[in-house]
């Protein structure tokens, strides 16, 4: 199907989601296509494989690491059930979703900065040959959203902090 994308609001989404340069710096990366995998690198001479780090089944792509291998698609069930407790409802991440991010979301700024962070969990364990799931996902999460409130405190946008993150403070204790 021929769908329209609004590259511009595409682009601006980490900029508008989170203050931490890393993470808008992976999207960058991630929208540019300069994120190595395993089918890049084994054309450079730099692995013995193009499949799949996680499956080992299909060549590893950025769209198949991110959206088709079972165990990204495991993790990113295991996150929209996590965030289903917390009343954050996300009933499902389609391609373009995670690829890009959602924009019609009364959480739009958590939820998509959440997305973020699940594409740099799935990449970090890729290069570090584990599988991805929550536990590294909320030590990813905890880190960031600290970080995030030690900027907020010495910019004295504190409200802006909490008006993001009140849904998971009883989580992040913080």
């Amino acid at each position: 199907p021929n769908t329209i994308f609004d590259w511009k609001a595409i682009y601006e989404l980490p900029l508008k989601v989170t203050v931490d340069t890393k993470t808008r710096q992976f999207q960058y990366k991630m929208l540019h296509r300069i994120l190595y995998t395993n089918k890049m690198l084994f054309k450079m001479n730099l692995v013995d494989t193009s499949k799949c780090t996680f499956c080992n089944d299909f060549d590893e792509t950025i769209e198949h690491l991110m959206l088709h291998c079972s165990y990204s698609t495991l993790f990113w069930k295991d996150i929209i059930q996590w965030l289903n407790t917390f009343q954050i409802n996300v009933e499902l991440l389609s391609e373009t979703t995670i690829l890009f991010g959602i924009f019609e979301n009364e959480n739009f700024r958590l939820i998509n900065h959440l997305i973020l962070i699940g594409k740099q969990v799935i990449y970090t364990c890729r290069a570090r040959k584990i599988k991805p799931h929550l536990p590294i996902f909320f030590a990813k999460l905890q880190n960031i959203s600290a970080i995030e409130l030690d900027i907020a405190k010495r910019r004295g946008a504190l409200e802006h902090y909490y008006n993001k993150w009140n849904s998971l403070l009883s989580w992040l204790q913080l």
